[in-house]
């Protein structure tokens, strides 16, 4: 007995009251991508339920999907991410005015492409160990609305012809 609680304890942490299936993505990520939009001064990571997820960079959205969206940007440059770095994750309400900042949201999208935010982050981080030509790699670890914790790692892929204006449809 003493042997379990011990290894509870260091996998875990002391006080830990969430499971491993809390840390999951709430679908199975089936695609990944990165569309950086320069004149807004930001970058769309994206996890989808569907295999081509630029396939939404003109800002079109897959019927019957999920999405899990990163809004990144380096508020002091009023840039997208051009560096490796960690950004601090807010809620979109509060994003700060300086500093390495990002906000997420989960979303769900009907067969008419209509979206329903399910849940929004309020706190945690997302750690930009990759950023080139190719697109992003890293890691996140955030905190919901809900009260779920979700950690996990992304290599996303940069997306061509992705819209300034969004002038999507339903795919």
């Amino acid at each position: 007995m003493r042997n379990l609680v011990a290894i509870a304890l260091v996998t875990c942490g002391i006080g830990c009251t969430q499971s491993p299936a809390d840390m999951e993505m709430p679908f199975s990520v089936q695609g990944t991508a990165v569309m950086v939009r320069t004149e807004r001064g930001l970058a769309n990571l994206e996890l989808t339920s569907f295999a081509d997820t630029c396939s939404t960079a003109d800002e079109s959205d897959q019927p019957s999907s999920q999405v899990f969206r990163f809004l990144l940007t380096d508020e002091d440059a009023s840039a997208p991410p051009s560096a490796p770095g960690t950004y601090s994750i807010f809620s979109l309400a509060a994003m700060p005015a300086t500093g390495l900042a990002g906000g997420c949201e989960y979303l769900t999208v009907d067969a008419a492409c209509g979206t329903s935010i399910v849940d929004m982050c309020t706190s945690g981080s997302v750690t930009l160990t990759r950023v080139d030509s190719d697109g992003y790699a890293g890691s996140f670890d955030v905190e919901m609305m809900s009260g779920r914790h979700i950690a996990s790692t992304f290599d996303a892929s940069a997306c061509a012809n992705t819209s300034e204006d969004g002038f999507g449809t339903c795919l």
